[in-house]
């Protein structure tokens, strides 16, 4: 594998990573923001 290919493979990886840290704050912010019940 050559370091175009490493490249490209780096850029999906952060942008997938990116994605699933956003989910999951979206995930545990979203009981905070609708006023769920039992929610700190």
């Amino acid at each position: 594998m050559n370091n175009k290919d490493f490249s490209k493979y780096s850029d999906l990886a952060l942008l997938l990573l990116r994605l699933g840290v956003g989910l999951i704050f979206v995930v545990a912010g979203w009981g905070k923001l609708t006023g769920i019940e039992g929610v700190q």
